[in-house]
């Protein structure tokens, strides 16, 4: 008769491997440094699972707790950015131009901005006024960010060959207009107005900046949105139109229009 197995213990949470068995009670301690922070009573037990689950081997407990506090920061700067603080907006998608720029690779510029673009438009959609706080809020943008790399690189790839293919001697695609080139419109537009239609455009929520960025700006169509963004085409449509009137009035205001 063979011995029943021996009921089986949670594994010891290492470097970035969250556990599974229960973490207990936070201490006051911890629940004490959170409330100097501004946390509120219903986070802090999530707060203790990440520094519990994700703190790296032999670090200090108090670095691991300073680490959880300045992503709880964050993520409430990400919130007061989605909700249309320009400020907070600012320092939020400078803070995460930054290291995309930094850790995109041998990218062109062109291809840089465009991940950028991608990556603001996901996070904003993905992430609510809720965060459910699995995993650190800055480990979940950066997982974010490396899908977004992964799946531009697979364009770019397409791009390239598509491009290797076109023959430079066929007339037909010999009067294709440089991409790069500015269009008419952008030509005709004086630096005063186009400051002023930066100052417009910055002045919309961020998911509306980003979707006429690249629809109105940028020439995307919105079935391209569709897929980047994932919002329904109806959705799409709808906030474009809004974009649209919040721009126009601004731009009377200015004294563009």
């Amino acid at each position: 008769m063979t011995k029943p197995e021996a009921p089986r213990t949670s594994r010891r949470p290492g470097a970035g491997a969250p556990a599974t068995d229960s973490p207990g009670p936070p201490p006051a301690g911890f629940a004490f440094a959170c409330a100097r922070r501004g946390v509120p009573p219903e986070h802090v037990g999530a707060l203790f699972r990440i520094v519990r689950n994700f703190r790296r081997a032999g670090q200090p407990d108090s670095e691991a707790v300073s680490e959880a506090l300045d992503d709880y920061d964050h993520w409430k700067l990400y919130l007061k950015s989605r909700e249309g603080d320009r400020r907070a907006a600012e320092t939020f998608e400078g803070h995460w131009r930054r290291y995309i720029t930094l850790t995109a690779g041998r990218r062109s510029l062109a291809e840089v901005d465009e991940i950028a673009s991608i990556f603001f438009e996901r996070v904003y959609r993905l992430v609510g006024a809720e965060y459910r706080w699995k995993t650190p809020f800055t480990v979940y943008l950066r997982t974010v960010f490396l899908n977004v790399c992964r799946r531009q690189g697979n364009v770019a790839q397409r791009r390239r060959r598509r491009e290797t293919s076109l023959d430079p001697s066929n007339p037909a695609t010999a009067e294709l207009p440089d991409p790069s080139a500015p269009s008419p419109e952008e030509a005709l537009m004086s630096g005063e107005r186009q400051a002023a239609v930066r100052r417009a455009v910055e002045a919309l929520a961020p998911i509306d900046r980003h979707l006429v960025r690249a629809c109105l700006l940028e020439g995307r169509s919105a079935d391209e949105m569709v897929e980047r963004t994932g919002f329904t085409r109806a959705n799409v449509y709808q906030r474009l139109h809004r974009a649209r009137k919040t721009l126009r009035k601004l731009l009377k205001e200015e004294g563009i229009l």
